[in-house]
């Protein structure tokens, strides 16, 4: 029997990503928000990326998947301040403060100087694929 999910439960899930305000660069994979927002974190509070949250309002857009299914991409983020030296290996998205909704490993470690700004060196997209 052929499997189906209609696009509004995955927009559902993909509505939740789309409330991220905060875009962190860390130094490894954060399981908390207190891990992205601090522990690994290579810009705080007054340097990390806000985010304009929700579907089609400036940051975020909720689309057909790249393979099927749906997927959420955030638009470039540029001139990113960091207030921390060290090597970035994952990106953390989160609601400041309150929840740790998307965390996912850089295609490739960037080096970070302290006191700089950095143009964040990928997409971000999630797919959330058909069933199968």
């Amino acid at each position: 029997m052929a499997k189906t999910l209609h696009n509004d439960v995955f927009d559902a899930a993909l509505d939740e990503i789309a409330t991220g305000t905060r875009l962190w660069l860390c130094t490894a994979a954060p399981t908390s928000v207190v891990e992205a927002e601090t522990t690994y974190a290579l810009n705080d509070g007054s340097g990390t990326a806000t985010l304009i949250a929700g579907d089609g309002n400036g940051d975020w857009a909720i689309a057909d998947g790249s393979v099927s299914g749906r997927k959420i991409t955030l638009s470039a983020q540029t001139a990113v301040p960091t207030d921390a030296g060290g090597t970035a290996t994952h990106y953390a998205i989160t609601v400041s403060g309150a929840k740790l909704l998307l965390v996912d490993e850089l295609s490739a470690s960037l080096a970070i100087t302290s006191g700089n700004t950095v143009d964040f060196p990928e997409t971000i997209a999630c797919e959330m694929r058909d069933p199968t």
